[in-house]
């Protein structure tokens, strides 16, 4: 059985260009979709611990762009941008994501969020 609030999060290297990360919530996947793709919910758990969202775009179909900057408690703003590539409401999110600072090169991947509704599992 799992347990509640689990804040476990599991690391797998499922290639050498791929990370994937895995977390368990008690709670409907429908809910877990709105808090990945609403602004008003994303503010409050995006980002590095002691940051706040000061922008956050959020265009909701394939081919929109969403844009986030992360303000750091010593004041510095750390842009990161990206584009909505598949939505499948309350399974699946594709999307380019980038750091978003030219002198730095830009750098840009791929994030695919799986989200799969778990049933407890009896011995």
């Amino acid at each position: 059985m799992f347990e509640k609030n689990s804040p476990e999060v599991t690391l797998t290297l499922p290639s050498d260009r791929e990370i994937a990360f895995t977390r368990i919530f008690e709670w409907p996947r429908y809910l877990l979709f709105e808090m990945w793709t609403k602004p008003e919910h994303v503010r409050h758990w995006w980002g590095c611990a002691g940051s706040t969202l000061t922008v956050c775009e959020i265009d909701l179909h394939p081919g929109g762009a969403w844009r986030f900057v992360m303000r750091m408690a010593d004041g510095t703003d750390h842009p990161f941008k990206g584009v909505y590539r598949e939505i499948v409401p309350a399974e699946r999110l594709v999307y380019s994501e980038c750091y978003d600072v030219p002198s730095l090169g830009t750098p840009e991947w791929l994030t695919t969020i799986t989200f799969e509704e778990l049933t407890a599992r009896r011995n």
